[in-house]
């Protein structure tokens, strides 16, 4: 996952930097994902349109980072192609004690089915958070229910407690 933010996209030609830099690694597309949060986007840069087209063509995922922190959501959800949203962790935040939330992320989830596109929840911190978004069909979730962000080393020891994705099953799950 690699985020990306506005200046990147103006300070340099952000596409031919990331691709050489994994064909450097001889790292598969497939592996990569270019995450852009909502704030990034603009209505009138054809610049910013082009570049994120450039990863499009090129076979990178494209997933916008903080969905539903912004103001105009929904007017990128129609001028660009996603493959997936992650929805901002604020909603969660006030699950239990804003009705509102629920009803939001449920949208949000139903909204993004409709468009062909994933969803992952932010700022997943209980177990009651965790069943309400499989129940409403979030297709991923992340955030401190499963683990703190630990250095490379000390997560070794999820690879002995999770099942390991192969490469021809790493698409399904």
């Amino acid at each position: 996952s690699i985020n990306l933010s506005r200046l990147d996209f103006e300070l340099c030609d952000i596409f031919a930097e990331v691709d050489a830099i994994r064909q450097k690694y001889n790292v598969p597309i497939k592996l990569l994902h270019m995450e852009v949060t909502e704030s990034a986007f603009s209505d009138e840069n054809a610049t910013f349109a082009r570049h994120i087209e450039r990863f499009r063509q090129a076979g990178y995922q494209i997933w916008m980072d903080d969905f539903g922190s912004g103001y105009s959501s929904l007017n990128i959800l129609k001028d660009y192609q996603f493959d997936v949203l992650k929805i901002d962790m604020k909603f969660l935040q006030t699950l239990d004690t804003n009705p509102k939330s629920k009803l939001i992320v449920t949208s949000i989830v139903d909204m993004a089915k409709q468009l062909g596109l994933q969803t992952l929840a932010e700022g997943v911190e209980t177990k009651d958070q965790f069943i309400f978004l499989k129940m409403i069909g979030c297709d991923k979730a992340q955030g401190y229910f499963f683990s703190k962000p630990v250095p490379f080393e000390a997560a070794a020891h999820f690879k002995e407690k999770l099942p390991q994705e192969t490469w021809e099953t790493m698409e399904y799950y």
